[in-house]
Parts: structure tokens; sequence; C-alpha cells
């Protein structure tokens, strides 16, 4: 699922349980535009994305500064460190989690009645 920084679901993608979800990473980020605030075309491509150690391979990252995207992933803990912690910024991934689990409880609760 891809959400803007409010919380707010721009696009998702629906994937077999079994695969994992960063194989779907760079097909997720060439869906939904976001309007802008004044003229112009929609934009796609946002200027950072926020994600857990399951988005931290290499591919990713590779990907993520060809396309011009800042990129808060924490390093696993075999690989070597980079630049400052960003504690305030990783805390907004949560954002996605939330959206993630009102998307489940409103699906759950429709077909529950």
């Amino acid at each position: 699922m891809r959400c803007e920084g409010k919380g707010k679901p721009i696009t998702f993608i629906l994937s077999p349980g079994q695969r994992n979800e960063s194989i779907f990473l760079e097909q997720l980020m060439e869906q939904g535009a976001v309007k802008r605030s004044g003229r112009g075309r929609p934009r796609l491509r946002p200027l950072r994305l926020v994600a857990d150690k399951g988005y931290t391979g290499r591919r990713i990252r590779n990907y993520l500064r060809r396309r011009g995207i800042r990129m808060t992933i924490p390093r696993l803990s075999n690989e070597p460190r980079r630049g400052p912690k960003a504690f305030e910024i990783y805390r907004q991934r949560n954002v996605v989690e939330r959206a993630i689990n009102i998307t489940l409880a409103i699906s759950t609760y429709r077909y529950s009645l």
C-alpha cells in the first residue's frame, strides 16, 4: 500500500501471500499520482520514502537513488551504517501500518455481516 504523509491511501497492489512485498515496490511507485496544489501535472514521485527493514535491499535503494527519491530505511544488523539516524522521520512509517489496519478492519467488518 502506498499512502500520503497523513495516511490517506493512494494505491495498493494485491499480491500472493507467499511473495515478499518488496518485489512489488517499483510497480507500486509507478502508480498513484498526487494532485499538485497549484497548476501542473500530478506528482508521481514522492520526496521521501519511509519503509521498514523489509525494503533494505540494494536493488530497492538503487532504484530510489536513480529516481531521485530520498529514503529512510533502517539497515539490517549485518549492513554497514551510513549517515545519521533519522528516528523522527522513521516514526512516520506507522502511518502506513495504521492505514493497512483500517482497510483490513473495514473489509473484515463488511464480510462479517
